[in-house]
């Protein structure tokens, strides 16, 4: 019997119509990459779009220009404490080599983890102050109860902020999209005259040559008009390729696997399905 899934909120910069569908399918090759043997079954692991307010935050690098606003904040932290994961994406903006002198990481933890930290922990007090979210009104009496004690707010919140992961492509998404080249290849011939085929037959070749280039969806034909065709088609096998270059895609995957619940909420999808 199947059970609440597991549920990925992905948050992009991204602000095409399709970005949705672009992420759905990464977020279901990232968790293969974390853990194999994991089900992406929509029953097992659902990809949630995120609300209106998130997407406008986020979109063409919001949320690395200045701090979401109190709404938005709010909002992320109420997926967190609802037990689900969130994975923003902030594009490095830098070639892997010079990954360094990125702002993504600095920005995400500034901006968006350290205000819903702060969120999450005025919540949690509240909560304990009030008794719990379901506590009945009752009459004051002479001699009212002592209080329990309230429980560790900042601990708690910082296990709900596990949840709040970074995605950060270098240079950009279209880093870990253009690796789908198979598809790439057929897409410049049937769109673009055969421009840049060469190109992808060369990434295809050098997976780690992609992370090098900068101003990336600039350099090719495809730019970012093609971008959900192309998460739909990377396969696996070429996912294991690119994280075995060592470069942005395998540390992302490396972080969400340092993620201790995210690793076992996967595992249980594969539990669930070993059990059917």
């Amino acid at each position: 019997m199947v059970g609440t899934p597991l549920t990925i909120v992905p948050v992009s910069e991204d602000g095409s119509k399709r970005t949705h569908d672009t992420w759905a399918h990464l977020v279901r090759r990232l968790a293969r990459a974390v853990e194999p043997a994991c089900s992406t079954a929509p029953s097992l692991l659902r990809v949630e779009a995120p609300t209106t307010s998130l997407k406008t935050s986020a979109r063409g690098s919001g949320l690395r220009r200045r701090e979401p606003s109190e709404v938005v904040v709010g909002e992320l932290a109420t997926l967190l404490r609802q037990g689900k994961f969130v994975l923003v994406h902030i594009d490095g903006d830098t070639v892997w080599s010079q990954r360094t002198t990125s702002t993504a990481v600095e920005h995400f933890d500034q901006r968006v983890a350290e205000p819903v930290r702060k969120r999450l922990v005025a919540a949690i007090q509240l909560q304990a102050r009030q008794g719990g979210p379901h506590r009945r009104r009752q009459r004051p009496t002479a001699s009212p109860a002592p209080e329990a004690p309230a429980p560790d707010a900042a601990a708690q919140a910082a296990a709900a902020l596990e949840r709040l992961r970074l995605a950060s492509p270098h240079y950009s998404v279209e880093a870990w999209l253009y690796q789908a080249t198979e598809r790439a290849t057929a897409l410049a011939r049937a769109h673009h005259d055969g421009r840049d085929v060469e190109t992808f037959e060369t990434w295809a070749r050098d997976r780690g040559a992609v992370d090098e280039v900068h101003g990336l969806p600039d350099t090719v034909c495809l730019g970012r008009h093609h971008n959900a065709e192309l998460a739909a088609a990377l396969t696996a096998a070429v996912v294991d390729e690119v994280v075995g270059t060592g470069k942005s895609l395998a540390a992302c995957v490396d972080h969400l696997r340092r993620c201790a619940p995210l690793v076992a909420a996967l595992r249980a999808t594969s539990a669930a399905v070993s059990e059917e």
